[in-house]
């Protein structure tokens, strides 16, 4: 009776999963990361890069004006076209919060999709295409390019090398030339959303050659050479390195040697370490060690194969290349003053890391089924919730370091985690809603400018640099409004009256003193003997 038992349910735990449970698996886990990282995308507050892009691109003729016009050392007319669209989604300033934090998600959701159909038709199995899908975004490493839509940059990047990959394996595998075609023109974009996209034409040289597609190898090559000519071409004499290296010029900011020892700390620290959920900090001769075992252990398996797939060649070759260069053109400053610093330079690597060890996984389990099982499925099931719960606590740190540290008048709170973590989850929404509020004194500013005619040059004349929470002091927030550059009124009398109370600087948010507050309970009393 017990092997009866045991039979059945062997069947049942090989058997498949209908349509309908692959959906739902599908969807629970595109939506996992988004609950990761509900806190930060809720209550988005644009910060940083966002201000100079939205700037950019806040009117059509703008966006054209400025679309090969670099941004620091980044010439990138992809990611200002996509700019431009999202203003004019979000339509008024208020509503740029909201469309920012879709649209960075809506990134890294369409990120795992491509991963998981590149990884699951290499090897014609659903099961490890999911299980790339998964590795891929549920993870903290993704956390700032995850949540901050200039940081997203990079995710946009590897959806052109990712897109390109599925469209170079479309044409190997059923032909037609506009497949190839469109593969090149990803590889192009993806170097126009950021410059480490660019890393596209090597990687799909890599995947092409492995193949045995020697001549078509070079397309996606060739295109990413046209690409950067072009823009160099079109931009490249604008390009101040100055203020992306602090004072230096790309010759002496660049370093080679440290861009090789910089990638041979921060494949373990984080690649390694972070996608595990922690923190940790290695030496040159560590970081060389570590990287050289893992390089020992995976040489040893591929020795009795002749050689790596494509995919894991590809994979590897993004790594190596994406993070050699960010790094070699860092590498006047030790790494220890960049750990943490860039974590957006981690998301090409984070993704290189996916293709490669799934790759590698494909390789040693050729016996697999192709389809998923519901023993396979739940096990993607634990998997995905597994990462979750590791990742969890470093989620819950970077949300406490995306707050301001406590300022004056500020109550002194004990110094524990319980209490750094309840500061950050009732400041979020607050700096989220005070930036609302100055975005949306914008949107009445521009009103205001537009019926009476007022230029954004008298109202600079008028009140100097215009302020909004969480903007960097080297922008200007009267870029955000769409004004004419000049206009009829210019009396200061007439534009102070009718704008000055709408420029008015808004208060920082802080923890108030007194009584506790809500949803903070016990805050801001001295906690019991």
């Amino acid at each position: 009776m017990s092997d009866v038992k045991f039979a059945t349910k062997r069947r049942w735990i090989n058997g498949p999963v209908g349509r309908g449970g692959q959906a739902a698996i599908l969807a629970f886990f595109l939506l996992l990361p988004g609950w990761m990282f509900r806190e930060a995308l809720v209550d988005y507050r644009l910060h940083s890069d966002d201000f100079e892009y939205l700037a950019g691109s806040r009117t059509p003729a703008r966006a054209v004006a400025n679309l090969f016009r670099p941004h620091n050392t980044h010439i990138v007319p992809a990611w200002r076209v996509l700019t431009a669209t999202l203003v004019q989604v979000a339509g008024v300033l208020p509503r740029l919060q909201e469309t920012l934090a879709v649209a960075t998600y809506a990134a890294l959701v369409i990120l795992m999709i491509l991963v998981g159909v590149l990884v699951g038709r290499e090897f014609g199995r659903l099961g490890l295409g999911l299980a790339a899908l998964i590795a891929t975004g549920t993870t903290s490493v993704l956390f700032s390019s995850g949540t901050w839509y200039s940081s997203g940059q990079t995710v946009w990047a590897a959806i052109g090398i990712v897109g390109m990959l599925v469209l170079l394996q479309a044409w190997r595998i059923c032909g037609g030339s506009w497949r190839l075609v469109a593969g090149v023109g990803l590889a192009w974009m993806a170097g126009g959303f950021w410059t480490i996209g660019h890393a596209a034409g090597p990687v799909g040289f890599v995947y092409l050659w492995m193949h045995g597609r020697r001549r078509a190898a070079f397309a996606p090559l060739m295109g990413t050479i046209a690409a950067v000519a072009i823009a160099w071409t079109l931009g490249g004499r604008h390009i101040d390195a100055r203020i992306s290296f602090h004072g230096r010029s790309e010759r002496e900011a660049a370093s080679p040697l440290a861009g090789l020892t910089h990638t041979l700390q921060a494949i373990p620290e984080q690649l390694g370490a972070e996608n595990l959920g922690l923190e940790t900090e290695t030496t040159v001769l560590q970081g060389a060690g570590l990287c050289a075992l893992i390089a020992v252990v995976w040489l040893l398996s591929i020795r009795a194969e002749g050689g790596p797939n494509p995919l894991e060649a590809a994979g590897g070759a993004l790594i190596v290349i994406a993070y050699f260069v960010e790094w070699t053109f860092r590498g006047y400053l030790p790494f220890s003053s960049l750990r943490g610093i860039v974590p957006w330079y981690d998301t090409i690597p984070h993704v290189g890391l996916a293709l490669f060890g799934t790759g590698w996984i494909g390789r040693m389990t050729r016996d697999h089924p192709s389809g998923l099982t519901r023993g396979g499925a739940v096990g993607l099931l634990a998997f995905s919730i597994g990462l979750a719960v590791v990742h969890q606590s470093r989620i819950e740190s970077l949300l406490m370091d995306g707050v301001p540290q406590p300022g004056e008048g500020e109550p002194v709170l004990p110094p524990t985690r319980e209490f750094r973590l309840l500061r950050a989850r009732y400041l979020w929404p607050e700096y989220h809603r005070v930036q609302r509020l100055d975005l949306a004194r914008l949107q009445r500013a521009e009103g205001v400018g537009r019926r009476l005619s007022i230029g954004r040059d008298t109202i600079h004349e008028v009140f100097g640099r215009i302020e909004v929470l969480e903007l960097p002091s080297v922008y200007d927030a009267l870029g955000l409004l769409d004004l004419p550059e000049t206009g009829m009124l210019r009396d200061p009398a007439q534009v102070r009256a009718a704008l000055g109370e709408v420029f008015q600087p808004s208060v920082p948010p802080r923890i108030p003193g007194g009584e506790a507050q809500p949803g903070l309970p016990g805050m801001n009393q001295p906690p019991d003997d």
